[in-house]
């Protein structure tokens, strides 16, 4: 199994920035490490590549994001799905990681809900809140508070793309 996820992940990597077996080995101990199955790991790895972090940090971003995920009760896939989506749709860096995982934990111990189901829900809401100039700090103060006061993340997502989208149109009664 490992060897075909390392293989995916060989796939993007630049023979002239990175050393495969050197990458491999990496890998293995940053699974051994964070105690995540080698593949999960690996294909992680591979999903932060896809996502656009730079392939010599992709693994220490991925290290973090397997944080997130045993935190937020989520796969390492969804951890780094909403990292990578935070950091691409407001055009933060990969070293804003740690900010971005914390803030996601924080939203999940202050609202009613998991890292897990505001992987799926927030991600949708991320480019429509960027391009409103609402930053990722309101946006997961008001998942916070509207999973607190009973509504549910998804449900909580599609009012705020809503109302955020009306706040962007313009020419609207909003506006």
């Amino acid at each position: 199994d490992y060897d075909s996820s390392f293989a995916k992940v060989s796939t993007l990597l630049d023979k002239n920035v990175v050393d495969y077996g050197k990458y491999k080995n990496d890998i293995l101990d940053a699974s051994s490490q964070s105690k995540i199955a080698v593949d999960e790991f690996a294909e992680s790895v591979y999903g932060s590549i896809s996502a656009g972090v730079d392939q010599t940090k992709a693994i220490g971003f991925t290290t973090k994001a397997m944080k997130l995920a045993k935190g937020g009760f989520t796969d390492g896939a969804k951890a780094v799905d909403i990292m990578t989506t935070a950091i691409n749709g407001y055009n933060l860096k990969t070293e804003d990681a740690e900010r971005i995982s914390d803030m996601l934990i924080t939203t999940q111990n202050l609202g009613k809900t998991t890292v897990d189901e505001l992987s799926t829900s927030m991600g949708k809401v991320i480019p429509v809140a960027n391009s409103v100039n609402f930053g990722i700090e309101e946006l997961s103060a008001s998942y916070a508070q509207l999973t607190k006061n009973g509504i549910a993340t998804a449900e909580a997502g599609t009012y705020l793309k809503s109302m955020l989208s009306e706040l962007g149109k313009s020419g609207s009664i909003a506006d």
